[in-house]
């Protein structure tokens, strides 16, 4: 398995969805888009506006998945928590797909939090590497963050395409394509 980052944004809205479909959360609900919510600055989406947006549920999902809006994703987050979108991963049948970290800890690099000594943080980023495989970044150790194969991604994207003979309901590939 290797890390991901925003392609766990597609598990993320289709584990939404569902919750939505099961009337857990409000599709039409309004949710507060809070420019740096949890990240740092983004380059698209939500993390350029100066101000809070309100933006119905459904739209957050547009913006996660279509823009990678992290903002957005950390806000859906918030109503559906990643145990939700591993239950939904493991009916579709996903046995190497993981769901452990929010996005914002996915964000910053070594470099960016360590700005006084960025060659530092390459050296770090670089050599961090534990004898137990794992690794002193949080974004790069595979125990602790978000991972998948590409077989897994490939059988998600796959059923969202075609749901037909898969446990995802067709509204909601329908709704993520």
């Amino acid at each position: 398995t290797w890390p991901l980052a925003s392609l766990a944004k597609v598990p993320l809205a289709l584990s939404v969805l569902a919750a939505a479909r099961a009337g857990r959360v409000d599709a039409g609900q309004r949710l507060s888009l809070i420019p740096g919510h949890g990240t740092v600055p983004a380059a698209v989406g939500a993390g350029q506006l100066e101000h809070v947006a309100t933006v119905a549920l459904v739209d957050a999902l547009y913006l996660a998945v279509s823009l990678s809006d992290t903002v957005a994703a950390e806000a859906l987050l918030d109503l559906v928590p990643w145990t939700e979108g591993t239950a939904l991963l493991r009916e579709l049948g996903l046995r190497d797909t993981f769901l452990r970290s929010r996005f914002a800890e996915l964000t910053q690099t070594p470099a960016e939090q360590m700005t006084d000594t960025p060659e530092l943080a390459q050296v770090i980023a670089s050599s961090a590497a534990l004898a137990s495989g794992g690794h002193r970044l949080p974004a790069l150790d595979r125990s602790r963050t978000n991972t998948s194969t590409a077989r897994d991604l490939a059988t998600v994207l796959g059923a969202a395409w075609d749901p037909r003979d898969t446990p995802l309901h067709s509204d909601d590939a329908r709704h993520l394509r």
